[in-house]
């Protein structure tokens, strides 16, 4: 049975009350832990960049060709497959996209899916045939634009719509955007009225009801 004053005292002071000074010593390092040796500081040709220690591991990871997250072996970019699948979901979410192009992506996925084994090293990847879009080079490649105007500068040049790529019902648009343009411009202005005898609406196609059969 305790004394009294031990129930409430921590248990390093009711010990050291209890036992004698030279039986203390025994219990030394439950009392009082030997600090932590601090890790060697790494040195390369990150450690005296003006960037956060955070910055610094990535670009480590990205020299040694792992991701930068999880640390599993990547295919010729900063994340693994996994990773890279939740960047562009994410980013999807964030951009409200609908439409799936033909990225580095979905090209990894499907090389890895097309594969006779299920596990295949970095090495031994398949040839993923690269994006013509990537390296196009043209009039509008260096000019000191976006890369969204040069892309819409291309479909007006190939007499695609310029959101879409669809064939073009204007100059520019096809359907679709040229009757979203025209209400997005309606919702800025407040407006009430509709011209029929305005273009866009001379070039909207009716709509057929339903048969029934």
């Amino acid at each position: 049975m305790l004394p009294a004053h031990c129930s409430v005292l921590p248990p390093h002071l009711w010990l050291r009350s209890l036992l004698p000074e030279f039986q203390l010593s025994a219990f030394n390092f439950l009392l009082y832990p030997a600090a932590r040796m601090p890790m060697p500081r790494i040195q390369d040709e990150f450690t005296n960049l003006p960037i956060s220690r955070n910055k610094k591991f990535r670009l480590r990871r990205a020299k040694a060709g792992l991701c930068f997250l999880c640390g599993k072996p990547t295919f010729g970019s900063t994340s693994c497959l996994k990773h890279l699948k939740l960047a562009r979901e994410r980013s999807r979410a964030a951009s409200g996209a609908r439409r799936r192009n033909n990225s580095y992506s979905y090209r990894l996925a499907r090389a890895m899916r097309d594969s006779a084994t299920p596990v295949i090293p970095p090495k031994k990847l398949p040839a993923i045939p690269p994006n013509p879009n990537w390296f196009k080079q043209d009039e509008f490649t260096s000019l000191p634009l976006s890369r969204q105007r040069k892309y819409q500068l291309r479909k007006a040049k190939e007499k695609r719509c310029i959101i879409c790529g669809e064939p073009p019902v204007t100059a520019t648009l096809c359907e679709r955007h040229m009757i979203y343009a025209r209400e997005q411009s309606r919702k800025r202005r407040g407006s009430t009225t509709r011209r029929k005898s305005a273009e866009s609406y001379r070039l909207q196609k009716p709509k057929t009801p339903p048969t029934d059969h």
